[in-house]
């Protein structure tokens, strides 16, 4: 719900709701302002005096929501991450794969180079494919690509989940991880065999977009791919 007379308050009271509020209020209203694109520079730059205080005092649910809302609002917290950066290790142990996912995103969408987020994944991936959940397999796939580092072990799980992966992803959370294989110059021979056996299902399942950027990847990587550019043809 579109509140403008709401959220025009709240660069006034930016400074008492971060002094009296708690890392659970101090969340809500940056995951609201996120999911509402409401885009607050006083809030976030406030929020940078919080860093240390709300790492201290908050969950990792609530730490993990303030960073996806930075992330999906493309706001630089230097403060945030320098924070992020400090206490990934006990973050990564004890964080849901969704949470985990949403901040390697949160990292790749905004440039963010962490080696201790992107080391801590290599640790941690492989509790990604015991969920199976494919969207934020994606998103972290998508992550690395966008940030340019390497995870050696994820492309590895990639490769041999291929077919899980097919068979239980959307069709943009599947052209999500080969274009982002792509990117990162990972010819992964599992995956591209079963685009291959699934195009018709990618064409009759995804949009144009998600045609275009499993295209682009074959040709990125030169791999052979004569039913993707048949169906193409009779498109």
């Amino acid at each position: 719900v579109q509140s403008p007379t709401l959220f025009a308050q709240l660069d006034e009271y930016t400074e008492r709701l971060l002094e009296t509020g708690t890392p659970q209020s101090i969340a809500n209203i940056v995951w609201a302002c996120a999911t509402l694109d409401v885009h607050s520079e006083r809030l976030f730059d406030e929020l940078e005096n919080y860093a240390q205080w709300i790492f201290d005092h908050g969950s990792i649910h609530q730490i993990v929501n303030i960073i996806w809302a930075c992330g999906v609002l493309g706001v630089q917290a230097p403060g945030l991450f320098e924070e992020l950066d400090k206490h990934t290790q006990r973050m990564f142990q004890n964080a849901t794969a969704q949470e985990i996912a949403n901040i390697v995103w949160a990292c790749g969408r905004l440039g963010v180079r962490s080696t201790s987020v992107f080391d801590a994944l290599e640790e941690q991936v492989e509790r990604l494919f015991i969920d199976r959940n494919v969207q934020s397999i994606a998103r972290i796939v998508w992550a690395c690509a966008a940030a340019r580092i390497r995870s050696p072990r994820l492309l590895d799980l990639l490769e041999q989940h291929a077919e899980e992966l097919f068979d239980e992803g959307d069709a943009r959370s599947i052209a999500t991880i080969v274009w982002s294989c792509a990117m990162q110059q990972a010819r992964l021979p599992g995956v591209f065999e079963q685009l291959e056996e699934r195009v018709e299902w990618l064409f009759n399942s995804g949009d144009a977009q998600d045609m275009a950027n499993c295209l682009w990847a074959c040709g990125k990587l030169n791999t052979k791919s004569p039913k993707l550019f048949r169906e193409l043809a009779m498109y």
